[in-house]
């Protein structure tokens, strides 16, 4: 999901009132300002600075006032690949873009409501509540026995709510790096392609993901992981 990405800047220019500033920690101030939470084509997301390596330059043009460095240094980098899965909460749901997770970071996790994102004969959208949810066959037994003596058995189907902030489990399909459309009727058509635009707003990283794996993924259960925590438990115990 992460890397380090080593990268060379030859234009960090310091303006004049920064100046008075030690040089490490005027260009670590742009550096950041520069990269931090900005997406690089066909890298990903920059989280954080991890590193400066090397600092070059220094000069100041006349006329100009700036100071102007060559820098290498290394970005922590949210870049999620293919079939990688990840654990984020449910963001925002409608019919026509189907689910948004956000990572907290970073909220252009898609899942889309075809058959690259979803198991459409379990997965629906309940018009009425807004909401989609999962339709899951539940054995419930009889409180009779038969004539053999045994309980008989019963499937029913019962619906899985996936609800705004709920944890859930995705796995990336795609990551795409859009160019930025130009008009609004640009915007429109790639908001209803990509089903990942905030409010209107362009996304210049989206991360397509499925849920179709039912058995592995979608809805996280609260109570997952509470049944190995006791056999840890039990375990220091004995």
């Amino acid at each position: 999901m992460f890397q380090i990405a080593r990268l060379k800047d030859s234009a960090v220019t310091i303006k004049p009132q920064h100046l008075d500033k030690e040089p490490l920690t005027a260009i670590v101030a742009e550096l950041e300002e520069l990269y931090v939470d900005k997406v690089i084509t066909d890298l990903g997301l920059v989280v954080t600075l991890y590193e400066v390596n090397s600092i070059k330059g220094g000069i100041i043009y006349a006329g100009d006032g700036a100071a102007h460095y060559e820098v290498e240094f290394r970005m922590v980098v949210f870049s999620p690949f293919v079939n990688e899965i990840l654990v984020g909460k449910v963001y925002s749901l409608t019919d026509e873009n189907g689910i948004r997770v956000s990572l907290g970071f970073f909220d252009d996790l898609i899942v889309l409501p075809n058959k690259s994102g979803m198991d459409l004969e379990k997965t629906k959208w309940d018009d009425k509540e807004k909401i989609w949810y999962i339709e899951e066959e539940s054995v419930e037994f009889l409180a009779e026995s038969n004539n053999e003596g045994n309980r008989e058995e019963i499937g029913l189907m019962v619906k899985k709510f996936i609800e705004p902030g709920q944890q859930i489990r995705v796995r990336v399909t795609q990551v795409t790096y859009p160019e930025e459309p130009k008009t609004k009727q640009e915007l429109q058509k790639r908001k209803l392609e990509d089903g990942g635009q905030r409010e209107g707003k362009f996304a210049p990283m989206i991360v397509r993901c499925s849920i179709g794996e039912l058995d592995a993924l979608g809805p996280v259960d609260e109570n997952e992981g509470e049944d190995d925590e006791d056999e840890l438990e039990e375990d220091d115990d004995e």
